[in-house]
């Protein structure tokens, strides 16, 4: 139903309750009628408003807007990205095209130019003056390569709310939701009518800014405002905005010409800009040495961009000009040069850094897409034509399509095990996480029996590497991605990752009830490998709610399996021992737990297994922590630290630093203890593990106290307690809440030095 329909009609219900009541009220107050009257006026009243509160609820019935339709205002511009610089007439007549009445539909302005010409930056830049005179809110959609059915659901999905219902036919629920509605839209980088006539409100006050190469002469358009190059002096003039550089000042000429080669073209001025501002410490006319010295192309307006690239680099971007489109992966990169996945990842990230391409994300998995700007690629063309044989680009087609039909018949489990497990566990985090990421946009490219299956292990993956590296929200988002898939081999891994992420979030028996339903789809599974993973983690929770001789059951059904697996079951021999230490230190046999990681520690170095010697490290130094033993408590936290810090861990440097900070708290040295906490708080915060960054707050507030600033002593408890109680750990929140209440005195038997809290807080999520 119409909306301004719902609000009469609705109006009309409260006006005939209003009225019921009065004309009963006059009636009984002139003895008219009984005061039986007046009730009934009343029960009336209260029958129509819950008819109009019940129709609001079931379909927005009611003359107000739902709660979710109140508030629902998108702001969906991208960020504004520099000035725009030479545009003010431009920007005026767009303006002023804005403020333009409608004539019983949209208005409609197309700004039209080459590529790289400004049209996106123009009309945001107008968009973002304007915010005020579209109340229902702001869309943005690029349309190249996509279809008017995909952009539809995307505005429709903007304007309604992601979780109400979508009407099948998009453009019925598009027209619907337009209608009386006030917005302002930028359909980006349109190349035919039809597309964007489909995308048009059928009516109302709203604008749509269109930009597109050629005026499309088949849309009702308002206006036209056609954009021009800058004049010499405007492209200096963005250039020293971006730049704000004495070598401007200093060698005009060379800076003069480094803007004509760019032809006024913002983008490549833009792009020039930012290559000029990674060297610093070159003189302008060494930078045009270069640009000579690679022979300037006839308008090459990206001749000063690509001179300052690297020669690998350089090379990359010729042979990315060879695919069919301008979206592109690393892998395109390993086949056309031969070079290693982790070196096609870092040239990716190069070129996308010097603004070249851009690097997109488009789910919670965060698998990146890579895209060359359609200006790029016209350069990227030119100079492949010009700098590369032809057999030499056929030789790299031949390449890449031999590596296109060996990626089709990979199977993504195989390149999982290879490719991600093997690399966490020698701490190549980096590189596991893009594999895994790699592996995923393999499966939805294959698109085979299996893949849903195989997505499903990859989102597993993916979350089991973001809960290692301490970012609990996506891990959790993954392993719930996983699990809604319900598929055999995926659940018993998803549930094991939410069970480990439940343990390190709070101490109660969530984490043992889903690892039990992890231990159960693994036996359905018959995954007997994962299932030892779930028994040496459910080891460790039973453990800490004081169920030992559950966890010992646990510890050796995984001891018997890695024992009957010998070199299989020896990579898993090192995490079991880990999880049998942990278990002794609850138990208090400290003696016996440190002998078990003295032998984890040299079976993880004869394997390479670096994430698991970091981690037992750590437990090393907590162990010797409780025996009383600080100085070779200190030596592993520190060895632990390095050999973080050489994986790139940050998660994990920053456990063993606050158990380093800890220790020192033991020893009365709280002044030396603060760098250490401090840095690890700053890390926690940074990963978003609250239940951490609970207890490194607590530590820095037993410093505090310890030096005498209750102040910052009172900040930091506040923290913690805030933290404990946004994980739902509402017994060690009361618990510290008590400590900022009184501001007690802690000594060695201290809430920091509890041991269960300290396992639990500081395990590894491998």
């Amino acid at each position: 139903m119409d909306f301004r329909l719902r609000r009469i009609l609705a109006n009309l219900l409260r006006a005939a309750a209003l009225v019921a009541i009065i004309v009963a009220t006059f009636m009984v107050v002139n003895h008219r009628a009984g005061w039986w009257i007046l009730i009934a006026a009343g029960l009336n009243a209260l029958i129509l408003l819950a008819i109009e509160f019940w129709q609001a609820r079931k379909s927005d019935w009611s003359g107000w807007p739902s709660s979710r339709h109140r508030l629902l205002v998108p702001q969906e511009l991208p960020p504004q990205i520099g000035k725009v610089v030479g545009r003010q007439t431009d920007l005026d007549n767009l303006e002023a095209a804005l403020h333009q009445r409608s004539h019983g539909g949209p208005l409609v302005i197309q700004i039209t130019g080459p590529a790289g010409i400004g049209k996106t930056a123009l009309a945001l830049a107008a968009a973002d003056r304007l915010a005020g005179r579209f109340p229902d809110g702001q869309l943005y959609e690029m349309l190249e390569g996509r279809s008017a059915r995909e952009i539809l659901g995307d505005m429709v999905g903007a304007l309604k709310g992601p979780r109400e219902a979508i009407d099948a036919n998009e453009a019925t629920a598009w027209r619907e939701l337009t209608r009386g509605r006030r917005f302002l839209a930028i359909l980006d980088d349109a190349a035919d009518s039809q597309t964007v006539n489909q995308l048009l409100p059928a009516r109302g006050s709203s604008a749509i800014i269109v930009t597109c190469h050629q005026f499309l002469t088949d849309v009702r358009t308002d206006a036209r405002i056609d954009l021009r190059p800058l004049e010499p002096s405007e492209a200096l003039d963005l250039l020293d905005s971006m730049l704000d550089d004495p070598r401007l000042k200093d060698e005009p000429a060379q800076a003069q010409r480094i803007v004509d080669i760019a032809a006024g073209i913002p983008l490549a001025v833009c792009l020039t800009g930012a290559a000029l501002a990674v060297r610093p410490q070159w003189s302008l006319d060494l930078v045009l040495q270069r640009v000579d010295r690679l022979a300037p192309l006839p308008g090459g307006t990206l001749d000063v961009c690509y001179a300052l690239l690297t020669s690998p680099e350089r090379t990359a971007l010729r042979q990315l000009a060879l695919l069919t489109t301008a979206e592109f992966s690393p892998w395109h990169l390993q086949a056309m040069q031969g070079m290693t996945e982790s070196e096609a990842w870092q040239i990716a990230d190069r070129l996308a850094h010097a603004g070249l391409v851009e690097r997109r994300t488009k789910d919670v998995a965060g698998v990146p897409t890579f895209r060359m700007l359609e200006h790029v690629r016209s350069y990227a063309l030119r100079r492949l034509g010009i700098e590369v044989p032809l057999a030499e680009q056929d030789r790299a087609k031949a390449l890449l399509t031999a590596a296109q039909e060996a990626r089709a018949s990979k199977d993504p489990a195989a390149l999982l095990r290879a490719n991600v497990y093997t690399r966490l566990e020698k701490g190549q985090l980096l590189d596991a996480l893009n594999g895994a990421r790699d592996v995923l946009a393999l499966v939805r490219a294959q698109r085979s029996s299996n893949a849903r299956r195989d997505e499903g292990l990859a989102f597993a993956a993916l979350a089991e590497i973001h809960a290692e590296l301490g970012s609990i929200e996506e891990s959790w988002d993954l392993a719930m991605s996983a699990l809604r898939l319900d598929e055999r081999e995926v659940t018993p891994r998803a549930l094991r990752c939410l069970g480990t992420l439940q343990f390190m979030m709070s101490p109660n028996g969530d984490a043992q009830e889903t690892l039990r339903r992890a231990l159960a789809a693994a036996n359905k599974a018959a995954d007997r490998p994962e299932r030892v993973r779930i028994l040496r983690r459910l080891a460790v929770v039973q453990a800490h709610l004081g169920r030992f001789k559950a966890a010992d059951a646990s510890i050796q059904e995984a001891m018997e399996y890695c024992h009957e697996r010998q070199a299989a079951g020896h990579r898993q021999l090192v995490g079991v021992m880990w999880a049998e230490a942990v278990v002794r230190t609850l138990q208090g046999a400290t003696t016996e737990a440190a002998g078990l990681l003295h032998f984890a520690h040299v079976l993880a170095g004869q394997g390479d297994l670096r994430l698991w010697r970091g981690w037992i490290d750590h437990q090393r130094a907590y162990v010797c922590q409780l025996s009383g033993d600080y100085l070779d408590s200190r030596r592993f936290a520190l060895q632990g630290t390095d050999t973080f810090t050489d994986l790139g861990h940050r998660y994990g440097a920053a456990h063993c630093r606050l158990l380093g900070g800890m220790t020192l708290l033991k020893m009365g040295r709280a002044r030396d203890s603060l760098a250490l906490l401090e840095e690890a708080l700053a890390t926690f915060v940074t990963c978003g593990d609250m239940s951490a960054n609970a207890r490194a707050a607590i530590a820095l507030a037993e410093a505090q106290q310890q030096l005498g600033n209750r102040g910052q002593a009172k900040r930091h408890l506040v923290l913690a307690v805030s933290s404990l109680e946004s994980t739902g750990d509402w017994e060690e929140g009361n618990k510290a809440r008590q400590i900022l209440r009184g501001l007690k005195r802690w000594g060695n038997g201290s809430w920091t030095g509890d041991p269960a809290l300290a396992v639990r807080s500081m395990s590894p999520a491998q």
